[in-house]
């Protein structure tokens, strides 16, 4: 299924949409009907020859691409699928979890999660099967609806 478009992005655990923030910094959520623009993101295939098939996630307001790290890159070039690279899987129940092409040093696979501080961040993505330390509020926290 393709999510390619101008989306927002909201987490299922505190139905707040994914905003930008006005400067190079942590991306956070906050309630959809306030944050205007700033939770709009274009959704659009890497043009790169590494990562063809990842997604890269741009701010709709000031261009900026949703990265691992927490301060975005000063732009979003057409080929940037190292740390600005993901793939959306759909879930069981029709949200997403929004995964880093690029892996952590320790060769974990990243999810975009959201902290008890609405600051959304890279972490490790926990096993579907349960194992480790997933649970309902994890899965909630890495669960995020593709909006129109």
């Amino acid at each position: 299924m393709t999510v390619s478009g101008t989306h927002t992005i909201k987490n299922e655990y505190n139905g707040e949409c994914l905003t930008e923030p006005s400067s190079p910094g942590m991306l956070r959520t906050r309630p959809c009907a306030q944050a205007g623009l700033a939770d709009w993101w274009d959704i659009s295939k890497v043009t790169s020859l590494w990562e063809p098939d990842s997604l890269k996630i741009r701010g709709h307001q000031n261009g900026r691409c949703v990265s691992l790290s927490t301060n975005w890159p000063p732009k979003c070039s057409a080929d940037q699928a190292d740390s600005s690279g993901w793939d959306v899987e759909r879930q069981n129940d029709g949200s997403y979890r929004i995964v880093a092409v690029q892996r952590d040093n320790h060769s974990r696979q990243l999810c975009l999660t959201l902290r008890s501080d609405n600051a959304a961040i890279s972490t490790e993505c926990a096993s579907l099967t349960g194992t480790g330390n997933w649970n309902a509020e994890q899965r909630r926290r890495q669960s995020w609806t593709i909006g129109s």
